[in-house]
């Protein structure tokens, strides 16, 4: 029986070397090379337990030739060699391999001295770790981005005592550290021995299911889950409940090292009732608040949204849960709304992201959205507006009205899409007085960056909750201060009853299952005024013959005139956009630098208050979040 098993273990090793040399790449296993390294020290670790998947080859080329790449043995089964492999087998079956393994740990990789053949068998069954005494060898750090991830992996080791767990992907730790909401102190006996028991849950389930042929490590794929799902609940499932948790979310785990593909909408087509409808029934719809409507005018301007689908589909039911304002409500919610009959979900607040993408998950058959921007997953599609577009026309009207030349610009959060607001804002004002200036500062720092001069005749706050209904609130929109008081010029008017309504119209003919359907694919619905979804709301502080203007300028913008083409240079005069290009919707969402004409910077994330914190780790754009 054991032979049969070698023979096995043999064909797959076989079948490597075939595929690897095809593919021109060595079939056997990688050596690894003193003379090529450049270490700095060396440090004796303690008997501890490694993770499979990082043993990645041996320390002296003699066994090589023995082992396919991947620690499938390849000699004769009439050979000793496969004798020792089988008793191996044997002894691992009765009452495990204990005796540790001698290694060596490079960046994060495990070279074998002494156990190739306990490597290869514990491979072959799918174990997710061994012991290990091991040696780690330090390199020079030469700040290269693999070397930092590396070094970061060591300092999180100190404070974790996760040695277990290793992560390619940069930035890791500090992930990981968020979904656990773990500050920057050592871990408790607690958190380590859960972090500890999930790891081992999920790595034997994740090898079981064939992860050991994906390109994302074990790590990586248990962060990843961890994102989604969260650590809190595992240990109130069975292992079968894990399985099928991390089975939906095998499509995530098979497309890295490449981001989930995002379609990013920023067009409408008309949709007419189609006959599919009176066969499948009409949608039903839940709605999902934080606030109130009479606290928050954010609240207020979705449910008014609702009210408008109601209005324009009267046919369609719909229900709005208001005050839910943790991760526990978030789930409560949305189950509740589920086992009521409703099968589309709007969550109407970035903050209930993860939530939501926990939730589309667990629940593929309901269709999930969250009002936030550039979400890279397809358990849930995610819409916002592009409210660059209405900051373009309120940079047109300060560039004309102020005086001094000198605009201020008070940002709240470096979020998807923001810094294009922000820098659409700059160039409106540069496009009507060349010698405008934006003054940046930022609400949710720790400390004012006092970049706002004291001659400042407009400024601009940026925002989401404000209210309207009040004309001398400070909150989100131009402001005239020549006359020593914030007197309102303009604010942004969003329509969200116009994306609702043509949702449901979709999703009731049909075409939810036609557009944008792959696996693992991202959709982001980001209308503007072409939708008529965005527009600008002017007082009576603007003259009649500059709303003339921005008639104009908004009958364009609707019939494809874009901000951001043609020359742009940054404030280090860098060309990030050439004459006759036009940005695209992904470089706006992301985008990190600032237009030549503004004064002041986008902070590092430790500049941030705790609250802010933890709104761009989520929705951040990549440099701000990758700073700390």
């Amino acid at each position: 029986m054991s032979l049969e098993v070698y023979e096995q273990a043999r064909k797959i090793g076989l079948r490597c070397v075939k595929t690897r040399a095809a593919q021109g790449l060595d079939p056997y296993l990688p050596a690894l090379e003193d003379d090529k390294l450049k270490i700095l020290k060396t440090q004796e670790l303690p008997v501890t337990a490694i993770p499979l998947d990082c043993v990645t080859g041996t320390r002296t080329r003699g066994r090589t030739n023995s082992f396919a790449a991947d620690f499938m043995p390849l000699l004769d089964p009439a050979s000793e060699f496969a004798g020792k492999w089988t008793r191996l087998y044997e002894a691992q079956l009765e009452e495990g391999i204990r005796e540790p393994i001698l290694c060596v740990e490079y960046l994060g990789h495990f070279y074998v001295q002494e156990g190739n053949k306990r490597v290869s068998v514990l491979k072959y069954l799918k174990a997710p770790e061994i012991m290990a005494k091991v040696t780690r060898l330090i390199p020079e750090n030469d700040h290269s981005p693999e070397m930092e991830t590396y070094f970061e992996s060591l300092e999180a080791q100190k404070k974790t005592g996760a040695s277990y767990l290793h992560f390619v992907t940069p930035g890791g730790w500090k992930r990981l550290d968020f979904v656990l909401g773990a500050d920057d102190g050592p871990w408790s006996e607690k958190m380590r021995e859960d972090v500890r028991s999930a790891w081992n849950r999920f790595s034997q389930i994740f090898l079981k299911l064939g992860g050991s042929q994906l390109q994302i490590p074990a790590g990586d794929a248990f962060l990843l889950f961890l994102e989604i799902y969260g650590l809190k609940d595992f240990d109130d499932i069975g292992n079968g409940e894990l399985e099928r948790q991390i089975r939906k979310v095998w499509a995530d785990f098979s497309v890295w090292p490449e981001k989930p593909r995002a379609v990013v909408e920023t067009d409408t087509e008309e949709d007419r009732k189609s006959l599919l409808s009176r066969l499948y029934g009409e949608p039903r719809a839940a709605f999902i608040y934080r606030r109130d409507p009479e606290t928050s005018a954010w609240t207020r301007h979705h449910e008014q949204g609702r009210a408008y689908l109601n209005r324009e589909m009267p046919e369609v039911d719909t229900r709005a849960w208001f005050e839910v304002n943790t991760p526990e409500q978030e789930m409560a919610a949305m189950e509740e709304a589920v086992k009521k009959g409703y099968d589309v979900i709007f969550t109407t607040s970035p903050e209930m992201l993860r939530s939501s993408i926990r939730f589309g998950a667990a629940h593929p058959e309901i269709k999930m959205f969250n009002c936030s921007l550039n979400t890279l997953t397809g358990h849930i599609r995610t819409y916002f507006g592009r409210r660059y577009e209405s900051q373009f026309l309120s940079g047109l009207i300060a560039g004309i009205l102020t005086v001094s030349g000198h605009i201020g610009y008070l940002a709240d959060y470096p979020i998807y899409g923001s810094i294009a607001s922000l820098n659409a804002f700059a160039l409106g004002a540069l496009m009507t007085n060349p010698e405008a200036r934006v003054y940046l500062d930022w609400s949710t720092t720790k400390e004012s960056a006092g970049h706002i001069p004291r001659d400042t005749d407009l400024v601009f706050i940026a925002g989401i909750d404000f209210d309207p209904n009040v004309i001398t609130s400070r909150e989100f929109g131009l402001y005239d201060l020549r006359e020593g008081k914030f007197v309102k010029v303009t604010y942004d008017l969003e329509y969200w009853g116009q994306f609702y309504t043509k949702m449901m119209q979709r999703i009731r003919n049909r075409r939810w299952y036609e557009e944008h359907g792959e696996a693992g694919q991202s959709v982001n619905y980001w209308w503007g005024v072409s939708n008529g979804m965005i527009d600008l709301e002017m007082t009576k502080v603007v003259p009649e013959q500059t709303r003339r203007l921005i008639g104009i300028v908004r009958e364009n913008l609707r019939h494809g005139l874009h901000p951001f083409r043609d020359e742009l240079r940054d404030q280090e005069g860098q060309i990030r956009c050439r004459q006759g290009e036009t940005l695209s919707p992904e470089q706006l969402m992301d985008m990190d630098w600032l237009l030549s004409n503004i004064i002041g910077s986008i902070p590092g994330l430790d500049d941030f208050t705790d609250e802010a914190t933890g709104v761009i780790r989520t929705h951040g754009i990549s440099r701000v979040k990758e700073s700390a």
